[in-house]
């Protein structure tokens, strides 16, 4: 049964669930409201988010259906107004930095998955992002996103967790020799 109003259950969402309904919401306008063309997108959004899409699933339905599974979700997807939806996958609120905590691997883990994939990459894109301030604290998370196009038309996301950093020169300076040492792992490298 769809649910009127954002069911309860919905606030035991992660951050990265939280996003990634942010995420598709900001990508359904652009994709056809046809069955295949919401599944390959809900998918998609999944990768660049990047979660699980078993958890990804899960938070479709919970904020739509307050089940953590459901009918086939592209053909719910095309099956219920679209501003409904847009509406109510922006109402929980997330916190970036929680986010990329969640969602963020090791410089390690990334170059592990950089040279297991390494063949198959066609074009590497980077972002360096520093968070906010936290209240506590004047040091800010540092991550470096890469979007990582493969050979089978896929495209992922990865991001590599920098640690935190008080000045926004030393962030940068870090960024950029760690996407240097990046680019002689790959052969691509970054843009």
């Amino acid at each position: 049964v769809l649910q009127e109003t954002l069911p309860k259950r919905a606030e035991e969402l992660t951050a990265g669930q939280r996003a990634f309904l942010h995420r598709l919401a900001a990508r359904l306008p652009d994709v056809p409201q046809e069955d295949d063309a919401l599944q390959a997108a809900l998918f998609d959004v999944a990768r660049l988010t990047p979660i699980a899409p078993a958890q990804a699933f899960k938070s479709l339905y919970r904020v739509l259906l307050d089940r953590d599974s459901g009918p086939k979700a592209g053909n719910l997807l095309a099956f219920l107004d679209q501003d409904f939806v847009l509406k109510r996958l922006q109402e929980l609120p997330y916190d970036d930095v929680m986010f990329w905590q969640e969602t963020g691997v090791s410089r390690e883990d990334f170059k592990a998955w950089l040279v297991e994939h390494d063949p198959h990459i066609n074009r590497i894109a980077t972002q360096g992002k520093l968070g906010e301030a936290q209240p506590e604290t004047s040091s800010r998370l540092g991550v470096v996103e890469y979007v990582v196009e493969l050979d089978e038309g896929r495209t992922h996301m990865k991001r590599v967790l920098l640690g935190k950093f008080v000045e926004q020169a030393h962030f940068d300076a870090v960024t950029q020799a760690y996407i240097e040492q990046v680019r002689t792992i790959s052969h691509i490298g970054s843009n």
